[in-house]
């Protein structure tokens, strides 16, 4: 069942069909119960791939299943009801060009202008999926039809009056004035951006830039492509943020005074605005890690490339990626300088706190590196050894359906713990939204990570950390991760869980090697001015 949870084209096929299942049973035999069993599955399939992907469309389905229901009316002779479902069809099959509405509005926070009302698109696939149920309900219960036809009649006229102010604009027939976002924009005078483009659960992307950009000084706006990521983005900052759903809403951002754009992931459509040739594009990356994204060969269509270290420069070398050397420059990792150091040698110290990281599964398997399958047994011997453990996942571990129900045991097996021993574990929201990942490395004295950024950033402490081999390959797992080098390597079966455990929290033989690690991956600047090596790259080009 996990896997075909995971598996968007699997989620498809079931969605699909289910929904042409459920339309020839309604419209076309007598096993009307057997019909609506089959459109609520669809329903139910629809809706969890919108959760999982909010942007994925599934008007086709949606449609074979309102279909289903005008059959089984027309069958009874309930006109009215056919009509209404006729309605929500049409509704449904106009859904993608509300898409293309939607993509035109600017979406504005923390601007003089205000923002534009949310366009149909935001809502009507919920909306279509609601008015698809309701109108099973109203057949089945022979529920006065009257009341379904308006409201998928009104439904139908929200749509189509957006699409036709949309058609109107793009013909020219319909004048929307001058463009007051723009003004303001232009009004404001930035000198740089920061731009975003990401799937929801991305924002963290952006933010994680937001203090650093603040304190370049200057005036700056935040362009993201996505609505999704509006509210969480704005309630960062007091800068601009507007969102540009097109290439014609983005060029309007591109506004004269502008020098600089700063990038945070390797985003399609990063590409659309590197093409402003005018401007220097520089990539910032959301993480210092190992994994592909931090050595991807599209990184150099990039005027500048920001690395925390020498690490950030080899890797792509490493990984036979060419770029040249004069678009990188070493600046630290400014996110790193709020990590405290470590409070002394690990086998000191008593009441031990422990914080396991896990990251996610990743799009592709060659870039799975996630240790929930196998993470139970390094739990129970950090319990085994008197540890308080901090659990916090990546953030994208709600989108695996198996990784949550792994993440659900080990939940389990610390509040157990907790109970018998009084010792104060952390997990779901008091380790998540409670406290940020810094709270966590600065709470404990140890780590337990998979491949990722959250290894690079804790070599900043100074406190020991272990690292989970999931490749079954321990020497190309070396050569691929040299942090390795300054870890604890737990194997992928867990048959060193002890002896790695023992290492991390008594004996410590690494503890020296892991300064001259720190150096090679953050760069050798001093602490009590390390952003200041960022601030002064940045600014050269603002």
């Amino acid at each position: 069942m996990g896997a075909i949870v995971r598996s968007a084209a699997l989620r498809r096929v079931i969605g699909r069909s289910t929904a042409a299942a459920a339309f020839v049973v309604l419209a076309a035999t007598s096993l009307h119960w057997l019909g609506y069993a089959l459109l609520v599955l669809g329903l139910a399939v629809i809706g969890l791939q919108w959760v999982l992907d909010e942007r994925s469309g599934r008007q086709p389905e949606l449609a074979l299943l309102a279909a289903g229901v005008v059959g089984n009316a027309l069958a009874e002779g309930e006109v009215l009801y056919a009509i209404a479902g006729f309605l929500l069809i049409a509704a449904t099959l106009n859904e993608p060009e509300l898409g293309r509405v939607a993509m035109h509005d600017k979406v504005t926070r923390n601007l003089t202008v205000a923002s534009v009302p949310p366009t149909p698109k935001q809502y009507a696939l919920p909306v279509n999926m609601a008015l698809t149920a309701a109108l099973a309900v109203a057949v089945v219960g022979d529920l006065p039809a009257w009341p379904f036809l308006v409201v998928n009649a009104v439904a139908c006229a929200v749509y189509g009056i957006a699409i036709v102010r949309y058609l109107g604009r793009r013909a020219g027939r319909i004048d929307e004035g001058v463009d007051q976002v723009r003004v303001a924009v232009e009004d404001l005078a930035p000198t740089f951006a920061l731009y975003h483009s990401g799937p929801k659960g991305s924002e963290y992307q952006v933010t994680m830039w937001l203090p650093y950009m603040e304190r370049l000084g200057r005036p700056f706006i935040v362009i993201l492509r996505e609505r999704h990521a509006v509210g969480a983005v704005a309630a960062a900052t007091t800068a601009p943020v507007v969102v540009c759903g097109s290439l014609l809403a983005l060029d309007d951002m591109i506004v004269p005074s502008l020098k600089a754009i700063f990038y945070v992931n390797n985003g399609m459509k990063n590409s659309h605005c590197v093409r402003f040739r005018h401007l220097t594009h520089i990539q910032l990356l959301h993480g210092d890690s190992e994994k592909p994204p931090s050595y991807s060969p599209v990184t150099a269509m990039f005027d500048k490339v920001f690395v925390a270290g020498q690490a950030g420069i080899d890797r792509y070398a490493n990984n036979g990626v060419t770029i040249p050397q004069e678009k990188f420059a070493i600046v630290g990792r400014p996110q790193v300088a709020a990590i405290e150091a470590s409070r002394g040698h690990i086998w000191d110290l008593t009441d031990k706190v422990v914080l396991y990281a896990p990251t996610w599964t990743g799009h592709f398997s060659d870039t799975n590196y996630c240790s929930l399958p196998v993470a139970e047994p390094l739990i129970l011997e950090l319990l085994e050894h008197k540890a308080t453990i901090i659990l916090r996942p990546h953030p994208y571990t709600a989108s695996n359906l198996e990784s949550v129900r792994q993440l659900a045991r080990l939940e389990e097996i610390l509040a157990a713990d907790a109970a018998k021993s009084g010792r104060r574990h952390l997990w779901g929201s008091a380790a998540t939204t409670a406290m940020s990942i810094v709270d966590c490395f600065n709470a404990a004295d140890a780590m337990v990570a998979d491949v990722s950024s959250v290894i690079s950033d804790f070599l900043y402490s100074g406190k020991p950390f272990a690292i989970t081999d999931m490749t079954d390959d321990s020497e190309a797992f070396a050569r691929m991760f040299p942090v390795a080098r300054a870890a604890y390597v737990l194997r992928r079966d867990m048959s060193n869980v002890g002896d790695a455990v023992t290492q991390l929290l008594e004996t410590d033989p690494e503890e020296e090697s892991r300064q001259a690690m720190r150096e090679y991956y953050l760069g050798d600047f001093p602490r009590d001015r390390y952003v200041d090596s960022f601030l002064a790259e940045a600014g050269r080009y603002i």
